[in-house]
């Protein structure tokens, strides 16, 4: 069943919602090898005519049930693969990402990545870039600089603060952790629920919020809920 589900992903263009992209072609060949020992020991277990005349009635009896064994497993495999086709697969649940501790340090967020922003159209730059950026430069590095972002809403448990993050994936799903930016944003909790995707305009300003630690912060010129991107992580 895992099997006929990797495939169908990586067809469909959905498997990176699992794995991280460098590890698709992987993942397939190794999907693809299975199906074919599966495919292998399914052919072997069927008796031969000589066997069945060495012992007719138990090759017949095992025979049968051979049969009935390899079409029910692939009855389940066939019901399996028709499922993915009704039921998407789905990214990780609000609870899952509300619950995942903010990354504030790492590759994802290194100088490297920030040499390459610097003299950038900042209208280009992501999540993922914004955060690199404040982390290796500094509020100095952002202040008064425009932003149009999208993302999901992390709450960090601050009245006029909230982050708007992604998932960024190292391996696979399972280890996705939240990178984001800080938004100013009195009242937020009225007007928006944590775990929503949203679509923010505005430019980073000296936090006015007395109740924050983040030194700087997005300024909202204007901000709307919107559904949930295909692609909701950053790689």
């Amino acid at each position: 069943m895992g099997v006929i589900a990797t495939i169908w992903l990586a067809a469909t263009g959905r498997l990176t919602l699992y794995v991280h992209p460098r590890y698709t072609l992987l993942t397939v060949i190794m999907a693809v090898l299975t199906l074919l020992v599966l495919v292998g020991m399914a052919a072997v277990g069927v008796p031969s005519a000589a066997d069945e005349d060495s012992d007719h009635d138990h090759v017949t009896r095992m025979s049968a049930f051979g049969r009935l064994l390899i079409w029910s497993n692939g009855a389940v495999l066939v019901c399996a693969a028709l499922a993915l086709l009704v039921i998407p697969p789905a990214t990780l649940s609000s609870t899952a990402r509300q619950n995942r501790e903010l990354v504030t340090s790492g590759q994802a967020l290194d100088s490297t990545k920030v040499a390459a922003l610097v003299g950038a159209d900042p209208a280009t730059f992501s999540v993922t870039d914004w955060a690199a950026l404040l982390s290796q430069g500094g509020p100095e590095a952002v202040l008064g600089k425009q932003v149009d972002l999208s993302g999901y809403v992390l709450d960090q448990d601050e009245e006029d603060v909230f982050f708007i993050a992604r998932l960024a994936v190292s391996c696979c799903a399972v280890d996705a952790q939240p990178i984001g930016v800080p938004v100013y944003r009195p009242g937020w909790r009225e007007e928006i629920e944590p775990g929503a995707w949203i679509k923010i305009e505005g430019a980073f300003v000296k936090n006015p919020s007395r109740d924050s630690q983040e030194g700087v912060a997005i300024g909202v010129g204007s901000l709307a809920n919107i559904e949930e991107p295909d692609q909701p992580y950053v790689f």
